[in-house]
């Protein structure tokens, strides 16, 4: 199979205001242990799409309860609850949908080094959702998020550099960040079969053997 289409098999890229209440960081904070995911359940931190699945199962009376919530406690400066208050907006739940006001609170949850939300706000800057689109400021913010061990996003830089389209090419970055979404064991297993047949064609391809 050539390169191009074992970069593709695969894979797919990983990515109104509310009435503020007034109450104390405990009374804000506390909800969010009964709105965990089944994967923060298990012990693994939610993803965007955890987050997603979860949320939709709710009523609909529950979903703007539920965002209320998450709002007043990112509005005392709770990293997770501005990542899911984020995507609240970004989908459209218990609120409004408002991708700008999506990004603004999910790079608040990135600038307090939540990996969850660097790899959503790289994602954001580059599909340009929220955010005009720039892919120097989008590989930053995967930089980072990789850097602390976040799984989807080091798969996401080792496609980003074997194709080359937005970084020039660079045959041992994408070898260095596909390995490690490999030695991760927070990785997706399914994902990490697929991906341990295209690393061996890869490195054959750009003579890293």
């Amino acid at each position: 199979m050539k390169t191009q289409q074992l970069i593709f098999s695969g894979v797919v890229l990983l990515f109104a205001a509310l009435p503020k209440s007034v109450c104390s960081a405990e009374q804000a904070t506390a909800p969010l242990n009964e709105t965990k995911s089944a994967s923060e359940s298990r012990g693994k931190k939610t993803t965007g799409e955890d987050f997603k699945r979860d949320m939709l199962l709710l009523t609909e009376e529950k979903k703007v309860e539920k965002a209320l919530l998450f709002r007043r406690a990112a509005d005392l400066g709770d990293a997770e609850a501005q990542f899911k208050t984020g995507m609240c907006y970004l989908e459209g739940i218990g609120v409004a949908q408002d991708k700008t006001e999506a990004f603004r609170w999910l790079l608040k949850a990135a600038q307090q080094k939540d990996d969850v939300a660097q790899n959503a706000v790289g994602v954001c800057y580059l599909k340009g959702i929220g955010v005009a689109q720039d892919n120097t400021e989008a590989v930053r913010w995967l930089h980072k998020a990789a850097e602390q061990n976040n799984a989807d996003t080091q798969l996401l830089l080792g496609i980003i550099y074997a194709k080359g389209e937005i970084v020039p090419k660079d045959a041992d970055k994408a070898i260095r960040w596909v390995q490690a979404f490999l030695d991760n064991p927070k990785a997706d297993a399914e994902k990490k079969k697929t991906f341990s047949a295209f690393l061996k064609s890869y490195k054959e391809h750009e003579g890293k053997q």
